[in-house]
C-alpha cells in the first residue's frame, strides 16, 4: 500500500497498520490452552502408536521361529521399511518443531514438562511459524517429504494383494496431503494455509498431527502385513494356569471340586496336567480335579501343567492351591476378597458355634452387617481403614458365647476408565465412534463384584482436523446428543483427532471422580 505524502495522513494509516496488526495477534489464552490440550492428546496418541508398532514387529520375529522364514520376511520387510520412514519423518518434524520454537523468541532452558526438547517460547508468537515455514521455505521441504513418504507407504501394500486390495489400501492410510479451506486469499497455498501467521502452539500442533497421521500409516502397513502371515493364529508361547474351586472353605465331609486348565489352549494341543502328582482327565485345555475335604485346617494341592508348543519345545508351570476345611468354631469369610468397599454391598458369610445360621449374631464395628439368611451377610463399612466383624452364637439351652472376630481392611472405590464403546483411545474407526451415544465409565481389572457402575457426568470435548473442522473446536457435555457437542460429533471424518478431557463420572458411592482423558484418531 502506497503511503500518501501528507504527514497527518501517513501517521493515521501508520496507526491503523499497527492497530491492525495488535488485532491480528490478540489470540485468546483459552484457545492457545485448548491447542496444548489437542497436542497432549495428539502426543500421547504417539506413544500408543509407537508402543502397537513395537510390539508388531516382535511377532514378526516370533513368527519366524514358527514359519516359512522367507515368506514371513517377504511381509516383515515392508513392516519395518514403513517403520523406519515413520521414524525419519518423525525426526525431521521434530527439528522443524524445535525450529518454530527457537524462532518464536524462545532459547534453551533446562527441559519441561510439557516441552521435553528443552526450548522455551512464547506460545501466541506468530512470526516464528511465519518465518521458519514460509520465508525460510522449510514448509515447502515438509511439503516434498510429505509426497516422497506417502509415495514410499503406498508402495509397501502386502504383495499378494489384488489390484482392488491395494486401491482401497491406498485410499485407507491416513497420511493426507491436501491443502485446507481459508478465508485469506493471501493464505491459499499449502504452506500458508498451514503455517502462515499462526501462533506458535498451532504450528507446533500442526506438525505434530501430521507426525501422527505418519506413525497411523505406518501401523496400517505393519498390521495389513502382519494379517498375511497368520501372526494372530494361536500360537502358545507362554500360558497362565487357572483354578476355579467351588469353595476354599469346607466343612468335614463336603466335596472339593476344582476346575484347572491354562488361560489359552488349541483345540488340537491339549495340556497334561496332574493334582498331588496323579494324572487328571484334559479335554478343552482343562480337567476337573475333586477330593473329599478332611481334617480341619488348610490342605494344599499341588498343580504340575505341561505342554508341548507349536515350534515341538515344552512349557511347564506348577501351580499350588490351598482350601480351609472348618470345624465348630467361628468363621467369617467375605465371597469375594479380604477388602470391604465404601459405597457398595460387600456380602460375606458366616458360621460356627455348633449351631445354625438363625442362631448367630453378627455386628459390624465400623458400618452396618444386614443379615439376609442362611449365614450371608451385607456389610456397608463407613469412614475408617477397619472394619472389625463380632460373632455371637446363641444355643437352643439360652446360652451364648462370643465366637471372636475378624478384621477386614476398608477401601474407597477406584477410579474407572473412560471409553467410547469398548475402546480406551488411540485409532477408531470414525462411524464407530460416532454411533456410540457417549462416554462409559468402566472400572478394569476389577473383580470385587459385577454391576458395580459408574455413570459419566460431564466432559469437555476437543476435536481438530479433517475435512470439515478446519480449525480447534470444543464443547461441553455428558453425551454426545447434547448441544454444541452432537454438532462436533457430526462433523467428526477419517483423519479428525478427538480428545476428551475433564471427565468427571459418578460412583454408586456417590462421589464424583476426575478420570484420565482419553484420545482417538480417527480413520
Amino acid at each position: 500500500m502506497a503511503l500518501p505524502k501528507e504527514p497527518r495522513q501517513k501517521m493515521i494509516n501508520m496507526m491503523y497498520l499497527v492497530l491492525t496488526a495488535l488485532l491480528a495477534i490478540n489470540v485468546s489464552a483459552e484457545i492457545l490452552n485448548a491447542f496444548k490440550t489437542v497436542n497432549h492428546s495428539i502426543n500421547r496418541s504417539n506413544d500408543l502408536i509407537d508402543n502397537k508398532n513395537g510390539q508388531d514387529l516382535k511377532t514378526f520375529e516370533a513368527a519366524e521361529k514358527t514359519q516359512n522364514r522367507d515368506t514371513v520376511l517377504r511381509f516383515e520387510n515392508n513392516a519395518r521399511a514403513a517403520d523406519a520412514i515413520a521414524a525419519n519423518a518423525s525426526s525431521f518434524i521434530d527439528s522443524l518443531s524445535k525450529k518454530i520454537k527457537m524462532a518464536s523468541h524462545g532459547s534453551d532452558v533446562p527441559v519441561s514438562e510439557e516441552f521435553p526438547d528443552g526450548v522455551k517460547f512464547a506460545d501466541d508468537n506468530m512470526d516464528g511459524p511465519t518465518r521458519v515455514m514460509d520465508n525460510q521455505k522449510q514448509g515447502k521441504r515438509l511439503l516434498d517429504s510429505l509426497i516422497a513418504w506417502k509415495q514410499a507407504f503406498e508402495g509397501l501394500a502386502p504383495h499378494n494383494f489384488t489390484q482392488a486390495q491395494k486401491d482401497d489400501f491406498v485410499k485407507s492410510l491416513a497420511l493426507k496431503i491436501d491443502t485446507p479451506k481459508v478465508e485469506n486469499s493471501g493464505n491459499r497455498g499449502w504452506v500458508g494455509a498451514h503455517f502462515r501467521m499462526v501462533p506458535a502452539i498451532a504450528a507446533i500442533t500442526i506438525l505434530d498431527k501430521f507426525k501422527n497421521d505418519i506413525k497411523s500409516t505406518a501401523n496400517s502397513i505393519i498390521e495389513s502385513n502382519l494379517a498375511q502371515i497368520n501372526a494372530t493364529d494361536v500360537h502358545l508361547d507362554n500360558f497362565e494356569p487357572y483354578v476355579s474351586a467351588n469353595s476354599l472353605y469346607l466343612m468335614n465331609g463336603q466335596q472339593f471340586s476344582a476346575t484347572v486348565g491354562v488361560g489359552a489352549f488349541s483345540s488340537a494341543i491339549n495340556p497334561t496336567i496332574t493334582v498331588d502328582g496323579q494324572p487328571l482327565a484334559v479335554s478343552q485345555g482343562k480337567g476337573v480335579f475333586t477330593t473329599t475335604a478332611s481334617g480341619t485346617g488348610a490342605h494344599t494341592v499341588r498343580i504340575h501343567i505341561s505342554m508341548k508348543k507349536p515350534d515341538g519345545s515344552t512349557i511347564e508351570k506348577d501351580e499350588d492351591v490351598t482350601y480351609n476345611v472348618g470345624s465348630s468354631t467361628l468363621a467369617v469369610s467375605s465371597e469375594l476378597t479380604k477388602v470391604l468397599f465404601r459405597g457398595i454391598d460387600n456380602p460375606i458369610s458366616v458360621s460356627g458355634g455348633g449351631v445354625g445360621a438363625e442362631g448367630l449374631s453378627v455386628v459390624a464395628s465400623n458400618g452396618e452387617a444386614l443379615n439376609k439368611g442362611s449365614g450371608k451377610y451385607v456389610l456397608h463399612p463407613g469412614d475408617g481403614n477397619e472394619d472389625k466383624i463380632s460373632v455371637t452364637a446363641h444355643r437352643p439351652d439360652g446360652s451364648s458365647a462370643n465366637l471372636g472376630t475378624e478384621t477386614f481392611q476398608v477401601k474407597d472405590l477406584p477410579n474407572p476408565v473412560a471409553y467410547v464403546g469398548v475402546n480406551g483411545g488411540g485409532r477408531m474407526r470414525s462411524a464407530e465412534f460416532k454411533a456410540n451415544s457417549g462416554l462409559r465409565a468402566v472400572l478394569e481389572n476389577f473383580d470385587f463384584l459385577s454391576g458395580v457402575n459408574f455413570q459419566v457426568t460431564g466432559f469437555t470435548l476437543y476435536a481438530v482436523g479433517g475435512d470439515q473442522i478446519p480449525q480447534l473446536l470444543q464443547g461441553t457435555s455428558n453425551s454426545y446428543s447434547f448441544g454444541q457437542v452432537q454438532a462436533i460429533i457430526s462433523k467428526c471424518r477419517p483423519g479428525t483427532i478427538v480428545s476428551f478431557e475433564d471427565i468427571h463420572a459418578v460412583g454408586p458411592d456417590h462421589k464424583t471422580r476426575k478420570l484420565r482423558g482419553i484420545s482417538f484418531q480417527l480413520y
